[in-house]
């Protein structure tokens, strides 16, 4: 990883300062074959060009060692600013995506009707509550459709309680679902027994909401 860190800094390093650096190289060239033609000409004394060439080149070289640190500063800071840059194009590109990915599936969801919609959120917030036990004893008046059990305490005990559940367990789930609207209860004179029963607007979005729970379940 560190290798490959500095080889990349070294390689944007030099391929900066050649980006600059060619052109001074250019003007030092010319600076040099000018000197030459001085001496050949006898504009300039051989016993000048030494200082000539130092005052003529001398501040190219410093200003290229300059340039070097500079860009011994400068890269790190862009490649991170560069690769930030990248990352950040691609989590907005990422993130357009999945709202439009959220909108088209929006668009192809179907819409309940208001009254539909509030009794699915009765049910999903009476599962909340009941938790596993509620579960378990909607699914089965689901497929039983209506259920008559003795209260507590009389000689009534049907043969068909939810799997698991004692007769209170089942009583309070459905007393808890009768009120709040997704049962519909009734009672003998003697309120010795309770018949539950699922109403017919409710009977789809039992469906609905209890395989999609069952289905999170298993996953």
């Amino acid at each position: 990883m560190w290798r490959k860190y500095y080889r990349t800094c070294l390689l944007r390093i030099w391929h900066e300062t050649w980006r600059w650096g060619k052109g001074q190289v250019l003007v030092i060239l010319l600076a040099i074959a000018t000197l030459a033609w001085q001496l050949r000409a006898g504009l300039l004394r051989r016993t000048d060009w030494r200082p000539s060439v130092i005052a003529t080149i001398g501040p190219y070289v410093a200003y290229g060692i300059i340039f070097l640190l500079y860009q011994f500063l400068r890269v790190p800071a862009l490649l991170y600013c560069e690769r930030d840059t990248l990352a950040t194009t691609a989590e907005n590109a990422l993130r357009n995506e999945v709202a439009e990915r959220e909108k088209r599936i929006h668009l192809l969801t179907p819409k309940r009707p208001p009254a539909e919609q509030r009794d699915c959120e009765k049910v999903k917030q009476a599962l909340v509550v009941l938790k596993r036990t509620g579960l378990i004893a909607l699914r089965h008046i689901r497929d039983h459709r209506s259920l008559t059990i003795g209260a507590p305490g009389s000689p009534y005990a049907p043969a068909f309680l939810p799997a698991g559940l004692s007769q209170q367990e089942a009583l309070f789930v459905y007393r808890h679902c009768a009120n709040e609207g997704i049962l519909k209860r009734d009672t003998n004179l003697g309120n010795t027994l309770e018949t539950f029963t699922v109403p017919d607007h409710m009977s789809k979005i039992l469906d609905e909401v209890l395989f999609a729970t069952e289905s999170t379940s298993a996953g």
